[in-house]
């Protein structure tokens, strides 16, 4: 789905809810999400590895309730930078696009 972003020429990616396993009991029900905090940190690595392996920004929205941590790839989950959009917390992560 990221490198449909790429082809359909955008310049960013969004995921939502990256702190979901507080949000469920951890009971692998149905419609529930059965994974901790550490599955959900490296699955928002995995996704932020690949938009940056594509030349995209990535944004976590409602990254708020998810404590700051150093990740393994030396970015860190700290709440700033974050800019207010419609309403929402949303923290950008991208590569630079400035050309000499």
């Amino acid at each position: 789905m990221i490198e449909t972003c790429t082809t359909k020429g955008f310049s960013a990616v969004e995921y939502d809810n990256p702190d979901s396993w507080i949000r469920f009991d951890g009971t692998p029900l149905e419609g529930q999400v059965p994974f901790d905090e550490e599955e959900a940190v490296a699955f928002a690595t995995l996704l932020t590895e690949v938009a940056h392996s594509l030349d995209l920004a990535s944004a976590q929205k409602t990254p708020s309730s998810c404590p700051p941590r150093s990740l393994a790839n030396g970015a860190s989950t700290s709440p700033s930078p974050s800019t207010a959009v419609a309403g929402a917390n949303v923290r950008v992560t991208g590569r630079s696009t400035a050309t000499t």
